[in-house]
């Protein structure tokens, strides 16, 4: 699926889980970009992607220097976090796993109950607060369903087995009515 339908669903998945019972509030717009946030986590391990180009690496043989640097970058981003914002290692360690997830094969490790498992406790663990770590697990989470759905499958139990997958959403008319069904689902829970 292509990354504006992860981030949408996500997000909106996110806050309708998290906002149910209150309505939308102040709350809600985090708790939705956290979502997205989470919900475009898995494929860091892509190297096609404007983010990945931007954040980790990109699949030029020429770049591996560029590739490193942008590693580094991300690296000293995370030390930076944990010792001036959040005061603890977990930063670094979200930083540190977040560069080595990034160098496996696409659907993989970071498309698993693993990596959905670490992400969110490190995030929880980072910003001790439960609810940022459920809608990022949430959007996280999401994003690894909605790739179930297609035909490439995911290493959803990784590094056990193979790829697995029920490949309903196939075309992008199919992804289309995906989405704008789910995000109709989702605004009509906020709004209710």
């Amino acid at each position: 699926m292509k990354g504006r339908t992860h981030g949408i669903t996500g997000g909106l998945i996110a806050g309708a889980a998290l906002t149910a019972n209150s309505g939308i509030n102040q709350d809600t717009l985090v708790l939705i970009t956290i979502g997205i946030a989470g919900a475009l986590l898995p494929d860091i391990d892509r190297t096609n992607t404007k983010i990945t180009h931007g954040i980790t690496r990109s699949d030029s043989k020429s770049s591996l220097i560029q590739n490193i640097l942008k590693i580094g970058i991300l690296n000293i981003a995370g030390l930076l976090l944990s010792v001036y914002v959040f005061k603890n290692n977990y930063p670094l360690i979200l930083g540190v796993y977040l560069s080595l997830a990034s160098l496996t094969s696409h659907r993989t490790l970071t498309h698993s109950l693993l990596s959905l498992a670490i992400v969110t406790g490190l995030m929880f663990l980072m910003t001790n607060n439960e609810l940022a770590a459920v809608a990022l697990g949430i959007g996280y989470g999401v994003h690894l369903l909605e790739d179930m759905l297609t035909k490439a499958g995911i290493a959803v139990l990784y590094p056990i087995g193979k790829k697995l997958g029920l490949p309903l959403v196939t075309t992008p008319l199919a992804e289309y009515i995906f989405l704008t069904s789910v995000a109709i689902i989702c605004i009509v829970i906020m709004l209710g």
